[in-house]
């Protein structure tokens, strides 16, 4: 064989590999563009995951700052609510004490309400033997009132009178 025959053969043979390697080559070339179209996708779910990501944590701060207000507020309350216990405490105690004196004051009231009564009694029954008048009464519908209209008879005695109750009373002449 010449040697023009062989180089036709290895030309022939080397275009044929060109051909190939060309089809190869766009082949790449396409796959290629795809995996950088899927890049520049990606890289744009990463840009925006980020920027969620940069959301979620400003957010998260602004929760735990919150929190930490609202920490201080509950200590703030749980001691305003201790005082109010203590204070309701001694009040109750007062009240109790204010409530012992009460039902000592009734006592010793309804004890000066039956002396009153007892000594408006037995004057009005001495004044009715003395007199032998069943029907007299010291005016007055209270115990109150017949004591004040006592007192002012008292005070309407002429001095002969008002001087024998005196020593009547242990006055000295």
């Amino acid at each position: 064989m010449t040697q023009n025959a062989t180089l036709t053969t290895e030309n022939a043979s080397l275009t044929t590999q060109n051909a190939s390697l060309t089809t190869q080559n766009a082949t790449l070339a396409a796959q290629v563009a795809q995996l950088q179209s899927q890049i520049a996708d990606q890289t744009a779910q990463i840009n925006g995951l980020t920027a969620q990501n940069a959301a979620l944590t400003s957010e998260k701060t602004q929760l735990q700052n919150q929190i930490a207000g609202q920490a201080a507020q509950i200590d703030l309350v749980t001691s305003q609510n201790a005082a109010l216990t203590a204070a309701n405490v001694q009040l109750q105690s007062q009240a109790v004490q204010l409530q012992a004196q009460v039902n000592n004051l009734t006592a010793q009231l309804t004890t000066l309400s039956s002396g009153v009564a007892n000594g408006l009694s037995t004057i009005t029954l001495t004044f009715q033997n003395l007199f032998k008048n069943n029907s007299f009464q010291i005016p007055g519908n209270t115990s109150l009132a017949q004591f004040q209209s006592l007192v002012s008879a008292i005070q309407n005695l002429n001095s002969g009178q008002a001087g024998a109750l005196y020593v009547n009373l242990g006055g000295k002449k």
